[in-house]
């Protein structure tokens, strides 16, 4: 279900590291774009898109393949099928 949260505890996903702040960040949809977002949310280690770092509060398309990293250990490709 969208927004998909991801952090270190009370999310979709939750990773339990030191370096992925408690609301990290998210996953969400426009359906009038149509397109899948990621946004950090003010977290306190940051995250990229495809080796990017993103700046906080800014939604960032993705496509299918894009490679999101999360604190210093986490490192998803987002697929969408």
């Amino acid at each position: 279900q969208l927004p998909f949260s991801i952090g270190r505890n009370d999310t979709s996903l939750v990773l339990n590291d030191i370096s992925v702040s408690r609301r990290h960040g998210e996953i969400s949809f426009n359906p009038v774009s149509g397109a899948y977002f990621y946004t950090d949310l003010n977290s306190s280690n940051g995250s990229q898109v495809n080796g990017t770092p993103i700046p906080p509060s800014q939604p960032i398309q993705l496509s299918s393949g894009s490679r999101v990293r999360i604190g210093h250990n986490f490192e998803f490709v987002f697929t969408i099928s």
